[in-house]
């Protein structure tokens, strides 16, 4: 219906028509009339084209069960490994129920413009242009770009690192229950390039439970913005403290 439409409209706007419209001084209301489907003509492209675009699109809603992360986003029908459009991802807790930590944007399976991500008050713990690399607000702070000196900065929520952490821990069998509460503290290196080289165990526990540890930070998504010093970017490293209890 919608082409047939197209075809009729575009049939009556004949270069020869529009021409006459404009030369001759007794046609201002043609003119309008002319225009006024002309314009209407352009909408209906950009509506059809705009539902072809989403058309071309497949939602997903993707949950991980261990985590209680859900992630939102849509991806292209030819191929469903590229990401396109908008992203959320939240955390799903019994007592507070969904707690958005990062939205923002895909273009071709590429992170892109502004992201926020929250922490676990729902409150912007940074912003973050991936166009342009900049910061624009960090720790809840408007800051101008920290191009010049920066600490290391996790490129997420820190309340999503932290609560993966502490969700992926498979604490080893055997263990005995004290119902006493335990720390172990993780180094993560992390190189020039934001590229993680490494793990240490900074404060231990004991042997087993510290490689069980090791493994559930692992699964955390390691994505970093390598600290700057005196305006070049330096290896760092970033200590994550994990807490549970026996």
């Amino acid at each position: 219906m919608f082409w047939l439409y197209s075809c009729t409209v575009f049939k009556r706007l004949k270069l020869s028509e529009t021409w006459w419209i404009f030369t001759n001084q007794n046609s201002e209301i043609s003119m309008q009339n002319k225009l006024s489907e002309i314009r209407y003509f352009l909408l209906m492209c950009f509506i059809f084209y705009s539902i072809q675009g989403h058309a071309q699109l497949k939602e997903v809603k993707q949950t991980n069960h261990q985590l209680n992360i859900t992630e939102e986003y849509s991806v292209r029908k030819e191929n469903r490994k590229i990401k396109e459009g908008p992203y959320l991802k939240y955390i799903s807790t019994p007592t507070r129920g969904k707690i958005l930590i990062a939205k923002g944007q895909y273009v071709e399976n590429e992170k892109a413009g502004v992201w926020e991500f929250y922490d676990s008050k729902g409150h912007i713990a940074m912003q973050y242009n991936f166009d342009n690399d900049s910061i624009s607000i960090y720790n809840q702070m408007r800051v101008n770009g920290l191009k010049k000196e920066r600490p290391l900065i996790y490129l997420g929520s820190i309340f999503e690192l932290r609560h993966i952490s502490a969700m992926a821990l498979d604490l080893p069998k055997g263990v005995p229950f004290t119902g006493k509460k335990g720390k172990v503290i993780v180094s993560i290196k992390v190189n020039e390039l934001g590229q993680v080289t490494g793990f240490e165990i900074k404060d231990s526990f004991s042997k087993r439970i510290d490689n069980a540890v090791l493994e559930a930070v692992k699964q955390v998504p390691q994505t970093w913005l390598p600290a700057i010093s005196n305006g070049k970017k330096v290896a760092f490293h970033f200590e994550l403290p994990v807490s549970f209890f026996l």
